[in-house]
């Protein structure tokens, strides 16, 4: 069975990736270079929000519980 993991960094790491790629000279290398860094200083600080991965089914559950 599949797990999906939630963390506090990930996704605005992932849009500040984005933006430097798209808005940098040379961005797709800072992006990559700066992202990877950020995320294994997120993770160093235990800024993840679940210690334990989900089950995939529980957070299909929650999903359908929002909507």
């Amino acid at each position: 069975m599949s797990r999906i993991r939630f963390d506090r960094i990930g996704f605005p790491l992932a849009l500040l990736v984005g933006l430097a790629a798209a808005g940098l000279p040379y961005g797709f290398l800072i992006g990559l270079v700066g992202g990877t860094l950020l995320d294994r200083l997120g993770r160093r600080l235990h800024l993840d929000s679940s210690p334990h991965p989900l089950p995939f089914h529980q957070v299909r559950s929650m999903i359908h519980e929002h909507n």
